[in-house]
């Protein structure tokens, strides 16, 4: 697994920063892609997402909610739009978790071989006041750094889960 960290150069007052995570998976692109968008695999996807509904897909455009297990246990409905072009899936949370301000997921799908595929996944956000409440500067990581190590961790997790079921149903 790969991880790369970049500022965004271009609408740099939108995002903060970017983190770049990817993987490559022994199964075709088009494999790939459809367990991530056609089959609506997303509670396999984070153990933290119990259940997803979709509410609107008309091939391209998506809108589907997910209940996640907050770390107090209780459940927190998450409401998402994605883009889809059989390329890229980009996901927008219109209301974010509380410690963003804004938080953007984009997934480039590249074909390898024949039957290997590399998922790059580019997370963007933007912090608010509370990011600095939720993760506290110490003598080790700045707030920026704890944040930046949270959201590589969830997106490898997520590439991980991709990969399992992906390669499971070939």
């Amino acid at each position: 697994m790969e991880t790369r960290m970049c500022i965004r150069a271009e609408n740099q007052s939108q995002w903060d920063n970017s983190v770049i995570t990817s993987i490559e998976i022994k199964a075709p692109k088009e494999k790939v892609y459809k367990v991530v968008y056609q089959e609506n695999p997303r509670p396999k996807l984070c153990p933290k997402i119990k259940n997803s509904t979709v509410v609107f897909d008309d091939g391209i455009v998506q809108e589907f909610y997910f209940d996640i297990v907050k770390e107090d246990g209780g459940m927190r409905r998450i409401r998402t739009i994605s883009r889809c072009d059989g390329d890229t899936i980009e996901f927008f949370q219109p209301a974010p978790p509380q410690y963003l301000k804004g938080y953007f997921v984009k997934w480039i799908f590249e074909e390898v071989s024949m039957n290997c595929c590399k998922i790059i996944a580019e997370n963007l956000w933007k912090m608010n006041e509370y990011t600095y409440t939720k993760f506290p500067a110490d003598n080790e990581m700045s707030t920026e750094e704890k944040l930046r190590q949270h959201i590589i961790l969830y997106s490898n997790s997520a590439l991980e889960a991709i990969r399992e079921k992906a390669v499971a149903s070939i």
